[in-house]
């Protein structure tokens, strides 16, 4: 298995033509790796070097202050919202806010499952209150190791 470093613009359109299709993405690059390999004419010596190296220009960002919308921006932009819009309502991509409000009525489904009600306090729990907790997993569960027992026979496994 190996690393393959691409720019992020390229990745992003790689993901979203994989979401489209519905293939994974790893399998989707392979495919299209199998592709350009089967249609690359074979090389019987390498390729010759450049006679002369080029220093790449260097590309300084504009500052947000100076940049002005152009109308091709917005139209691409328009586009790239209906695309994201659209595989949010196929339920293929989940985002900002929505993601939180997804968590959090997770957490608070799994909280009503275990049996805790109200949201939990912003303080941590004193001694007291930990001990109190210990004590009630002890009884509902009284076949699991405590963490001190789970710890004991570790020590003794080494």
């Amino acid at each position: 298995m190996k690393s393959i470093y691409i720019s992020d613009e390229l990745h992003r359109r790689a993901r979203l033509r994989a979401a489209e299709t519905g293939v994974p993405l790893k399998q989707l690059v392979a495919q299209w790796v199998e592709q350009g390999l089967s249609r690359a004419a074979p090389q019987t010596q390498p390729p010759e070097p450049p006679a002369q190296l080029r220093e790449p220009v260097a590309a300084y960002e504009t500052p947000v202050a100076m940049r002005t919308a152009l109308p091709e921006a917005d139209a691409e932009r328009s586009r790239s919202e209906a695309l994201i819009d659209d595989l949010e309502r196929r339920g293929l991509l989940v985002r900002g806010e929505r993601l939180r409000e997804q968590t959090w009525a997770s957490y608070l489904a799994i909280r009503r499952e275990l049996g805790l009600s109200g949201l939990p306090s912003p303080e941590p729990p004193d001694l007291q209150e930990i001990r109190a907790s210990f004590r009630r997993q002890r009884e509902l569960y009284p076949d699991v190791p405590t963490v001190t027992e789970l710890i004991i026979q570790m020590r003794e496994e080494e």
